[in-house]
């Protein structure tokens, strides 16, 4: 007796999002938690220290790689599809980290005479 085809279910749309910004997103690394921890701590020793170049050094190194972050996670946003790009998974990450930018910003603004480092 043969066995009846098994008919699969073409996967759901939202499946399908998720798999192309997961897609999208795969070469790019985006240490959220660990970067949030990293901002905190840079900081605390700015709030301590303000005329430390070393962590004035730091700090803008770390903005700097923020920035090429975020925009090229929002520079994705013309190689997804409409329903990808308005997913509420990608707009998350790019608003997490255009927040974790400002606070970082804010942070430099702690800074004594390295404000003016950070603004270039």
């Amino acid at each position: 007796m043969a066995s009846p085809s098994v008919r699969q279910r073409a996967p759901r749309r939202e499946r399908l999002v998720l798999q192309e910004i997961s897609k999208a997103l795969g070469n790019i690394c985006v240490p959220m938690f660990e970067w949030q921890s990293r901002a905190i701590t840079l900081r605390s020793r700015v709030v301590r220290r303000p005329d430390d170049s070393t962590v004035a050094m730091e700090l803008v190194s770390f903005l700097d790689e923020v920035q090429q972050t975020r925009e090229a996670v929002e520079g994705l946003s013309d190689t997804l599809s409409p329903a990808a790009s308005l997913d509420s998974r990608y707009l998350d990450k790019v608003r997490s980290l255009a927040k974790l930018e400002v606070y970082l910003a804010e942070t430099a603004k702690l800074l004594g005479g390295a404000e003016r480092q950070v603004a270039e």
